[in-house]
């Protein structure tokens, strides 16, 4: 086992140095975010390690962005530094390896209840979590939200084959609804998760009661059960989070998320699309496969439906806020992987014990690890037609010299003053946290954030007071049409010299960005 674990380390500490090394550095927003709270609250443990504790403290009660995340990573901090390679490299090892690990061990303790899982298939099914793009997309890309896969799983595997309908010991519940917690603190919108989670017990235990309905006295005594365990599976969720998270609490109920993130919503039909795109024909194929066991395997039976269950209502209370962007996909992703792996072992038993069971496997493995090269290697993947069509290559900047070039001019004209710059662009080509991520500290002090999100930020007027405004052709969004015009009206009127843009002269020189961008440096006259 500690063999196991040790290869699979250094497998996914190889690619994740690979795949870092073959970016171009410029991350910007999540991609850079808990990068950099990482090494900012490694400096200041360092030099001021009591004011990084306080700062730890009201991170918890307060942000919506925490630091929990990174606390298991800092000790790091002060051998790799700030090192991007050694950052998603940690989250690799420390994060995605036990998610590999206890993924794995919840598929064969679930199988093997009824199936003999012997080691080719535990190999397999290792071999598949390893493989699994949604593990690896938001981690490779810097967000260490699968941190909060390792509670879940291990609230999962506690409640393996559980039901609310006994008796259940007072410390065990406890430690359930103390792991689920763990979820909401690490990343706050595990809150979904977790609301699936304890709604597909109560439900399973309410077809437990259903199935003893004749029998007064047993049901009688379920019924209390099924309320104190409730009870208990909640009181932690509650009390810890109103003991180290109430202000971030009370403004989660008072905040309409639906509405402040309108931006980022959907229509109903594009979230499935962004569904099968994100975990390709042969993934969703084979989890459909793992949920018609219910019918063709009653041995299996609660083991599908509690994946099944969770999975379909947390994609379905979860599009009604937002669009999943690729770190909210990781419990989606957990739930899927269970059934897609259930349903490779009910086609496997079609085919008998022997070579054709063994040749079903070395296909299977063939597949899955051509999907993986299709997602993070392989340029053109157009051909792997099983995979995933939503590609995370390594972070590419084609137009890296004029991105410098452009932070060079930009310093030239603000280093000597107090003056600042405003970015009137919101993309992955240019927007102002593209501008922070390729300055100094120095730099990012001369660089004035606007309003980006119409509903979220409003319209600010500190922008307006810059000297210097910074706009691209053609103009760069990252929502929805309609949703960002704070971004979008400025930008134009100041192309067009019109309006807001009639106050500013366009400087002479021009930058030829990504994907046929042009960004040009305007300065204020008037």
């Amino acid at each position: 086992m500690i063999s196991l674990l040790l290869l699979l380390a250094i497998l996914a500490a190889c690619f994740s140095l690979y795949y870092v090394k073959s970016e171009t550095p410029i991350y910007v927003w999540g991609y850079r975010n808990y990068w950099e709270k990482y090494w900012r609250f490694g400096e200041l443990l360092a030099q001021h390690p009591y004011e990084a504790l306080r700062d730890l403290r009201v991170s918890f009660r307060q942000r919506d962005y925490n630091a929990s995340p990174i606390v298991p990573l800092v000790p790091f901090y002060f051998l790799f530094e700030r090192s991007r390679a050694a950052y998603i490299t940690l989250l690799t090892v420390l994060y995605l390896v036990p998610t590999v690990l206890l993924s794995t061990w919840y598929v064969r303790r679930t199988l093997n209840r009824h199936y003999r899982v012997d080691d080719k298939w535990l190999l397999f099914f290792g071999l598949y979590a390893l493989c699994f793009p949604p593990y690896w997309q938001p981690t490779l890309r810097g967000y260490p939200d699968i941190v909060g896969m390792i509670p879940l799983l291990l609230a999962v595997i506690g409640t393996d084959h559980l039901s609310l309908a006994t008796q259940q010991t007072a410390r065990k519940m406890l430690s359930i609804g103390v792991l689920l917690w763990l979820c909401f603190l690490f990343r706050r919108w595990y809150a979904y998760s977790v609301v699936t989670f304890v709604v597909t017990l109560s439900l399973q235990a309410l077809y437990d009661l259903y199935d003893i309905r004749k029998d007064h006295t047993a049901l009688r005594q379920a019924s209390v059960a099924v309320l104190i365990n409730t009870q208990l599976l909640v009181l932690p969720i509650i009390a810890l989070s109103l003991v180290f998270q109430h202000a971030l609490l009370r403004r989660i109920l008072d905040t309409d998320y639906a509405d402040i993130y309108d931006a980022y919503q959907l229509d109903y039909l594009q979230h499935i699309i962004n569904l099968y795109n994100y975990f390709g024909p042969l993934v969703l194929a084979l989890a459909a496969v793992g949920a018609s066991g219910v019918i063709f395997a009653p041995r299996l039976r609660r083991s599908i439906m509690f994946c099944t269950i969770n999975a379909v209502m947390l994609f379905g209370i979860f599009v009604r806020t937002q669009k999943f962007y690729e770190q909210h996909y990781l419990p989606l992703g957990l739930w899927l992987y269970a059934l897609s792996c259930i349903g490779f072992l009910l086609l496997a038993t079609t085919l008998g014990k022997g070579l054709r069971q063994t040749m079903f496997v070395l296909i299977s493995s063939t597949l899955l690890i051509s999907s993986f090269l299709a997602v993070f290697v392989l340029k053109d993947a157009r051909t792997v037609f099983w995979a995933p069509n939503h590609q995370s290559l390594p972070i590419s900047y084609a137009q890296y010299s004029d991105y410098r070039r452009l932070v060079l001019d930009l310093d030239k004209l603000l280093a000597a003053s107090i003056d600042k710059v405003s970015v009137f662009a919101s993309s992955e080509i240019m927007s102002d946290s593209l501008l922070l991520a390729m300055s100094t500290d120095s730099q990012r002090a001369h660089i004035q954030s606007p309003s980006q999100v119409d509903k979220r930020d409003r319209l600010g007027l500190n922008a307006f007071q810059s000297r210097y405004a910074l706009v691209a052709a053609p103009e760069q969004t990252h929502l929805r049409r309609g949703s960002q015009t704070v971004i979008t009206i400025p930008a134009e009127q100041l192309l067009q010299q019109r309006g807001i843009g009639a106050a500013y002269i366009r400087l002479p020189d021009r930058y030829l960005l990504e994907r046929g961008v042009t960004a040009y440096i305007y300065q204020k006259v008037r």
